[in-house]
Formats: structure tokens, C-alpha cells, sequence
């Protein structure tokens, strides 16, 4: 068992991953941390109760500095786009997947219905410029369909900004983070 507090010792660093990168000590041990709009992840090489302990620290100092946190994300993207690299989601255009009801307005997010022409997949794209998506049925969704969905959400803020605004989400910010 380890013992003694987690530490950040470098970070958050800014990635031409897209990512926001954090090295977390606890006990001689050091894990690398990423954090993105899409979560927070752990090198995979990283004990798994150094990675509980470690996405713990590194989730508080983000809470801690919630102002900073789409700026280092928008930075990390830049970094991203200058490295030829894709963005870590949304990049999937398919003419099945379509809006199937209009955007709704929540209080931290703008939701989502796509349909791809045999299931629903919800995307929320949050304020900070996060995002997740959620089905009833992913046996019926491939990696592909959920990534199109993504698009189709994302383009729709990109492409409509006047009304994206009206909704409460920054179409720069989504701009500069997904594309």
C-alpha cells in the first residue's frame, strides 16, 4: 500500500497531444497524467493504486483552477493543429448521421440528438468545451457512427454560430479545441 500524499511535480504542460500533461509523485513513484476534454487518463505502464491516487490529485487542482483549464485545453490544441495531429474525437463526417431534433440548451452543455439511421446517439458539448455522447443502444453503434455524431454536433456549433451563442456555448472555443 502506498503511503503519504500525491504530488504534482511538473504541470499542467501543454501537449501536441491535445492533452494537458501532469507528473504525479507518490512514494518514489511517478505517474504521467493527461488531461483533456475528453477526461482525464493514465499511462498505461503506471501501478493502479499510484493511478487512483495520482487522477485524484490531479482531478483536485483541476477543480482548484477551473478558471485556467480552457486555456490550457485551447493551448494544447494549438499545439495539437501545429503537429499535424487530429483532434482526439469529431473527425468523422458521414452523411447518415443527421440532427434529429434541435439543440437544447442545458445549464453547463447543448445537447444533442443524432440519428444514424438505425439508433440515437446524444452529444453534450460542454461550456469548457468537453464533450461526451450516450446511446441506448451501443451494440447498435459502431466506433465510427459515435465519432460521426460527434462531428455532426460539433459542425453545427462551428457552422452556426450566431444561434450556438444564443444557447450558451462558445463557437471559437469549440472551433480552436476540435478542429
Amino acid at each position: 500500500m502506498l503511503e503519504g500524499a500525491a504530488r504534482i511535480i511538473r504541470g499542467p504542460v501543454a501537449a501536441d497531444d491535445g492533452a494537458v500533461h501532469f507528473d504525479v509523485e507518490l512514494a518514489g513513484q511517478v505517474a504521467r497524467i493527461t488531461a483533456g476534454p475528453l477526461g482525464i487518463g493514465v499511462e498505461a505502464d503506471a501501478p493502479a493504486e499510484l493511478a487512483v491516487l495520482a487522477v485524484d490529485e490531479v482531478e483536485r487542482y483541476l477543480r482548484a483552477h477551473e478558471a485556467n483549464r480552457v486555456e490550457w485545453y485551447r493551448e494544447a490544441a494549438l499545439l495539437r493543429r501545429a503537429s499535424g495531429k487530429p483532434a482526439p474525437a469529431g473527425n468523422t463526417k458521414s452523411a447518415a448521421v443527421q440532427i434529429c431534433r434541435a439543440p437544447v440548451a442545458k445549464e453547463s452543455c447543448l445537447a444533442f440528438a443524432t440519428h444514424n439511421g438505425r439508433t440515437e446517439v446524444r452529444v453534450l458539448i460542454f461550456k469548457d468545451g468537453a464533450l461526451i455522447d450516450d446511446c441506448d443502444d451501443w451494440e447498435a453503434v459502431t466506433d465510427a457512427d459515435r465519432d460521426a455524431a460527434i462531428t455532426t454536433a460539433i459542425d453545427w456549433v462551428v457552422e452556426n454560430e450566431v444561434q450556438a451563442r444564443e444557447l450558451g456555448l462558445d463557437p471559437t472555443l469549440i472551433r480552436d479545441i476540435w478542429r
